[in-house]
């Protein structure tokens, strides 16, 4: 409170991180806050949830001082380190040679990959990102949230081992062909990447070659355990 609660001029400062922020507004546009203390809280306010500044979300993306780098490359041996697995680039026109492209077709087949990838790999979100500069409206990557970094590096050791589902593969194959598709541990929100613009996805993945997920040895037998 600047002043008592009951000047004209008193006001209550709530301030949220972004993160917090955007997970809360896929939960809904408010949320209830009680005021008080020691157990006692007599006042609830009804927040609404403002969208996060562009200004932010570019901030998180293109800061030099990254303790963690948006984007590692995750090679064969290598476990991610993040709960968010990045797929791609998807082969050019991948989408637009099999539909006719519509932003609701474009959601139907996203939704039939969240059956797969939701139903057979454990992922708790399926979504398409990105576009090519140069007109294709085929999404560049796909983007999966698993509920955590274990379930994640259990993805990626099915994968070495050839484990994954047999309809998975056969789906897969279908729309992609055989050619192996790279992967990237994410450490981002998608409502974050998003925000990325076409030409900086290749400075991203160069970024990323140079700080690959790290062999399991290093981060122990109990990596992605907590």
């Amino acid at each position: 409170m600047n002043c008592s609660p009951d000047e004209e001029g008193s006001s209550t400062l709530i301030m949220l991180e972004t993160s917090p922020l955007l997970m809360a507004r896929r939960e809904g546009l408010h949320v209830m806050v009680p005021l008080g203390a020691d157990g006692q809280y007599p006042i609830t306010l009804k927040v609404q949830l403002p969208a996060c500044p562009p200004g932010a979300l570019r901030r998180m993306v293109e800061s030099p001082a990254l303790v963690t780098p948006v984007l590692r490359a995750r090679l064969p041996g290598t476990v991610f380190t993040s709960a968010n697995v990045l797929l791609g680039p998807l082969p050019p026109r991948w989408l637009i040679n099999q539909v006719v492209h519509s932003a609701s077709e474009e959601d139907r087949v996203r939704r039939i990959f969240a059956t797969l990838c939701e139903g057979l790999l454990g992922a708790s979100g399926t979504h398409f990102l990105g576009r090519r500069e140069k007109g294709d409206m085929s999404p560049l990557f796909m983007y999966l949230e698993f509920p955590d970094v274990a379930a994640a590096q259990a993805f990626g050791a099915s994968l070495d081992a050839q484990t994954l589902p047999p309809g998975f593969s056969l789906f897969w194959v279908s729309w992609f062909t055989e050619k192996p598709v790279s992967m990237w541990s994410c450490s981002l929100l998608l409502e974050v990447m998003e925000i990325v613009p076409s030409k900086d996805w290749k400075g991203l993945m160069e970024s990323a070659t140079r700080f690959p997920c790290p062999p399991l040895a290093v981060l122990g037998p109990n990596a992605g355990s907590t």
